[in-house]
């Protein structure tokens, strides 16, 4: 950190590869869980506007914007044009502040992630026997004692779990060493290191180096895994549906609390809004204020075969990795949760592990694989990188059904499988034709949220693709586009968000098109 007259120039600091990627992980989990409780904590104590603050708003700023957003925060924080320096130029302050390099690396992953634990320890939180927070206030325990004593402790799996997650999450992102690539610091992590080496300066040939910095974000990854097992299996969030488990928070304190994570809940959601304005505007990082532009970079997007052809390729992708999500999640849910022994619990296994498995790992595993076995045929990832990049989709993505479906099927008694059996149904046929309608709610919401998750998938698309040829019939998807356009000048990220943006409805579209296919067919009643 480097203070200059009245201007605060914050970059961190440099303790190599290897130190910067845990400390900043450390760094962000210590600031996420504790905003993500103290913002829990207040939702579960409003009695109004609690659906919106507390689940559509951080619902929202949850919703991955790759590249932009982190652009959006470096916009937010710029030397020359910063959202926070203009507003402290309006208020006739002399101070001005710039954020850059790790320092900004980890902002962007304490709002980036933010929202994603709030929602999860929240879903956690509305599962928990409300009559034991209504006993402790019968008996007389004040508020904030029934929190500490009694919420928290409860809690305590999810919050390891979360914190275990936001902690992996950090180790691998490549957005945000992407997009502060600019400053050394930024560049100087381990998940960066390992790409970047990977894609250029070995030429697609895995050096020792680079073998040995996966190798520690894989071993790191396990270790966390084995370590926190326990709490990773017992932690199933459900879907996230107001039940209205409710904390009793009177007097000014309880307001202060409760304004302070509106404020906290609201600002999260900046970065994805500036993205939403970034695509009706043009030239806002040269000059104050951005010029309208209308629809005028969406028309771009439809015009530029290079860029629509992107957004198609996701979209194709996303429908085809999100149903065989759904199957094999649904699958693979059923199997750990109404089944025993060794079977059960490779499943279990199989189904958290794309979760803490670095994505880069990931990616480099399966290239060199396969370009070793199939080298010059068809099948090579080089010249047929599409089919790589579903198989990758289909596996990293998939707890995000799993965790939700399971979360559901806990909640379903087994009487209603057994009665069917009993009449003589085969187990397989009892799976999808009982335990699927009861669950189809959570399938639902976890087929929206896969798809949103590989549209949006940045790791293995890098890594699989590499640079895209400048064509109307490239494989690659939106990601490496995103990262192509706004890395060689920050300027394009109003054409990079009219890409995102119509993509993500088209995900949204195509998932809610899929569920209503699969309630026709399987004639789900409601649905």
């Amino acid at each position: 950190m480097s203070i200059v007259a009245i201007n605060l120039y914050i970059a961190g600091y440099d303790f190599g590869p290897l130190l910067n990627s845990i400390l900043l992980s450390l760094a962000v989990t210590a600031a996420v869980i504790p905003l993500s409780m103290f913002t829990v904590i207040a939702t579960l104590s409003m009695d109004r506007g609690r659906w919106l603050i507390g689940y559509l708003i951080p619902l929202i700023a949850s919703i991955p914007m790759p590249f932009l957003s982190a652009y959006a925060v470096i916009h937010i924080f710029h030397r020359d044009y910063g959202l926070l320096n203009q507003l402290l130029g309006l208020l006739g302050s002399g101070y001005r502040v710039a954020v850059d390099g790790i320092a900004g690396v980890a902002i962007y992953q304490v709002i980036h992630f933010y929202p994603l634990s709030h929602l999860l320890l929240l879903s956690y939180a509305e599962n928990i026997d409300r009559s034991m927070l209504d006993a402790s206030s019968n008996l007389g325990g004040r508020v904030w004692a029934t929190v500490y004593r009694i919420l928290i402790p409860l809690m305590r799996p999810a919050i390891i779990a979360v914190a275990s997650l936001v902690f992996i999450l950090s180790l691998e992102d490549l957005v945000g060493p992407i997009a502060f690539s600019r400053h050394n610091y930024a560049r100087n992590l381990i998940s960066y290191q390992a790409y970047f080496g990977f894609i250029s300066e070995y030429g697609y040939q895995v050096s020792p180096r680079i073998v040995t910095y996966v190798l520690i974000m894989v071993a790191i990854s396990i270790a966390i895994l084995l370590i926190f097992y326990r709490y990773l299996v017992s932690s199933r969030f459900g879907v996230i549906s107001a039940r209205m488990i409710y904390i009793d928070a009177p007097g000014l304190w309880g307001s202060v609390v409760r304004v302070l994570a509106i404020a906290l809940l609201t600002i999260s959601l900046t970065p994805n809004l500036l993205v939403l304005i970034y695509s009706f505007t043009e030239g806002w990082f040269s000059k104050p204020l951005p010029s309208f532009a209308g629809f005028d970079n969406y028309i771009s997007v439809v015009v530029t075969p290079y860029y629509y052809r992107a957004v198609i390729n996701t979209l194709i992708y996303t429908a085809i990795s999100s149903s065989l999500i759904t199957v094999l999640g649904y699958m693979a849910s059923y199997i750990s949760m109404r089944y025993r022994g060794v079977q059960a619990l490779i499943v279990e296994i199989l189904s958290i592990a794309p979760l803490v498995i670095p994505g880069v790992a990931v990616g480099i595993a399966y290239y060199q694989m396969f370009h070793n076995i199939f080298r010059g045929s068809w099948l090579d990832p080089v010249y047929l990188p599409w089919i790589y990049l579903l198989a990758t989709y289909t596996v990293r993505r998939m707890p995000y059904m799993v965790r939700p479906v399971e979360a559901s099927l806990q909640r379903i008694p087994r009487s209603y499988e057994e009665a069917s059996e009993n009449l003589g149904s085969s187990p397989f046929r009892t799976m999808w034709g009982i335990g699927f309608p009861m669950s189809f709610t959570s399938i639902r919401a976890g087929h929206a949220i896969s798809s949103i998750q590989v549209a949006t998938e940045v790791s293995t698309s890098l890594i699989l693709i590499g640079s895209i040829s400048v064509s109307a019939s490239h494989p690659s998807p939106i990601t490496p586009l995103i990262a192509g356009l706004i890395v060689y000048d920050p300027q394009l990220i109003h054409r990079a968000s009219a890409i995102l943006v119509p993509t993500l409805a088209g995900a949204l579209i195509i998932s809610m098109a899929v569920s209503m296919a699969i309630s026709k067919i399987l004639r789900i009643p409601g649905r």
